[in-house]
């Protein structure tokens, strides 16, 4: 069975770890809009695929220059070009 792009599987040291990211890096994308992983009933973060993909657009966009501490609906513009 093949796991979709939107299924949230990871927590995020696992996230954080095949991202190369600090979790707490997680934490301030989710706080500022950036990231908006999935939430187990206990509340625990889950990310997917496609957010992997999200985050490695801002990474992207971070090394071309873009400040990650725009407001959300600004990167939202550049986020729409990441094709899954």
């Amino acid at each position: 069975m093949t796991q979709h792009p939107t299924q949230a599987v990871y927590v995020i040291s696992v996230f954080a770890e095949i991202a190369g990211v600090h979790p707490q890096t997680m934490r301030n994308y989710e706080r500022t809009g950036l990231l908006s992983p999935q939430r187990t009933a206990g509340g625990s973060r889950r990310f997917s695929e496609a957010d992997l993909a999200v985050l490695r657009r801002i990474q992207e966009l971070t090394t071309e220059g873009i400040n990650r501490h725009m407001r959300p609906t600004q990167f939202l513009h550049h986020r729409n070009r990441i094709h899954f």
